[in-house]
């Protein structure tokens, strides 16, 4: 790892809009010291800033289970513009707090039934990432999830840093 890496502070941007944002205080020994700051996202919902890193490449969208079946079902137009949206960044994903079990059977995890075919959900998301070149993490829940955004979002700043 080039010494530079080593002093870059990560300056996490978390979506002013973000409903139930990450803090990242379940992040076990960080390799690099961050802070998170609420700031206006065109798109998604995590992204980084600073003089250190490229602007504006890195790009994460987060969904909980219920957000993905009602945003696919009622808002799927606007999703799929995301997705194209995402496409525009060096790198994109959608982080989802529901494990792959939990898509491909929502009625058992969901608090309001979906009439949504889970099928139609699962090809809609495999086609999307393929179409679009969006990774798409589906994730044992919160906790799972927050940590694993951190870490793409680490991972990013360690390999684009300047030196």
């Amino acid at each position: 790892m080039p010494a530079a890496v080593a002093t870059v502070t990560m300056t996490i941007i978390r979506d002013h809009r973000e409903k139930l944002p990450y803090d990242f205080a379940s992040v076990v020994k960080p390799v690099l010291p961050f802070i998170v700051q609420a700031g206006h996202l065109d798109t998604g919902d995590y992204s980084l800033k600073g003089p250190e890193l490229p602007q504006d490449r890195i790009v994460i969208e987060r969904k909980t289970l219920s957000d993905l079946y009602s945003t696919l079902g009622s808002h799927r137009e606007r999703f799929e513009a995301e997705f194209q949206r995402l496409s525009l960044y060096g790198y994109a994903a959608l982080v989802i707090e529901a494990t792959f079990e939990q898509i491909a059977r929502p009625n058992e995890y969901l608090l309001h039934p979906t009439d949504l075919n889970p099928k139609s959900v699962l090809m809609t998301l495999a086609a999307w990432s393929q179409r679009y070149g969006v990774h798409v993490w589906p994730l044992p829940g919160r906790r799972v999830a927050e940590q694993w955004t951190f870490r793409l979002l680490e991972r990013w700043a360690r390999d684009h840093a300047t030196e």
